[in-house]
């Protein structure tokens, strides 16, 4: 896995405060356990899946200070579909932000990766749709599994 491919897990950090326009489409939260998908033009992949017929929410700017001091800037966007467990959000980070993982000393490895869902095949679909290709295996609950090995020893991550 390369640095750019590093995810971050940020369940604990408020919500950024956005400001909106009396009868402007809200941005949901992240979800935990949602799918993060990095965007190089999110103009043109919103273009692409609202002609394939997707209903979308943002996009949204946002932004936080990490504790050395430095302001990351980026755009979000999600599918406006509820109901869809684990449908992924869509991130563009700003070129005047460097990405979390491009200065980590740290490099780690996605060792394993699961999607479990209670509908697998309206989830595959959507993530079809999208242009993903995953498999998503059956579960009671939407859950995702992962494994990360680093230089400390291994993660394991489970909604």
């Amino acid at each position: 896995m390369s640095g750019e491919e590093l995810f971050e897990n940020l369940p604990e950090m408020a919500a950024p405060k956005v400001a909106a326009e009396v009868g402007a489409p809200r941005l949901r939260q992240p979800e935990r356990g949602q799918i993060e998908l990095r965007a190089c033009d999110l103009d043109s992949l919103l273009a692409r899946l609202a002609r394939s017929g997707f209903q979308l929410s943002g996009p949204v700017p946002g932004s936080r200070r990490r504790p050395d001091g430095l302001l990351l800037k980026w755009r979000t966007a999600q599918l406006g579909e509820p109901g869809i467990p684990l449908a992924p959000f869509f991130i563009e980070w700003s070129a005047d932000s460097v990405h979390p993982s491009k200065d980590t000393s740290a490099h780690c490895e996605l060792d394993y990766f699961e999607i479990l869902s209670a509908d697998p095949e309206e989830l595959s679909s959507t993530l079809k749709r999208i242009g993903l290709d995953l498999p998503v295996q059956r579960s009671d609950k939407a859950r995702l599994h992962a494994l990360i090995s680093g230089p400390k020893g291994d993660a394991k991550l489970s909604t």
